[in-house]
């Protein structure tokens, strides 16, 4: 039988304080989400010595990288940018029960 064992990881304070906001966004563990990184960062480690990474996933210049490439940590950075570029009379045009009446905003229900 395997069992997980948990060890001590020491982290730069800047590093760990990214790490508990993007915990803390995805709703996972900082324990979660390091372990979930180092995965994927071992992964394409190996990818990438066995000769089979995708030249399709590497970013043209001048472009943004596709989603799938991009940390959410990029992502939801991106994301707060583009909400800043929003006018706030835009903002104002928007129902206040959106959320709740969804149907009717997007379908046009009753």
């Amino acid at each position: 039988m395997h069992t997980k064992a948990h060890r001590a990881l020491s982290l730069p304070s800047s590093v760990l304080e990214q790490a508990e906001t993007l915990a803390r966004a995805e709703r996972r563990s900082v324990h979660a989400l390091v372990s979930t990184a180092l995965a994927e960062y071992v992964k394409a480690k190996a990818a990438r010595l066995n000769g089979t990474t995708r030249s399709a996933t590497r970013a043209k210049p001048g472009r943004r990288p596709p989603c799938s490439t991009r940390t959410p940590l990029e992502l939801f950075n991106q994301l707060q940018q583009d909400l800043r570029d929003i006018p706030r009379s835009a903002w104002k045009k928007l129902p206040r029960n959106g959320s709740l009446h969804v149907d009717k905003y997007v379908y046009g229900k009753p």
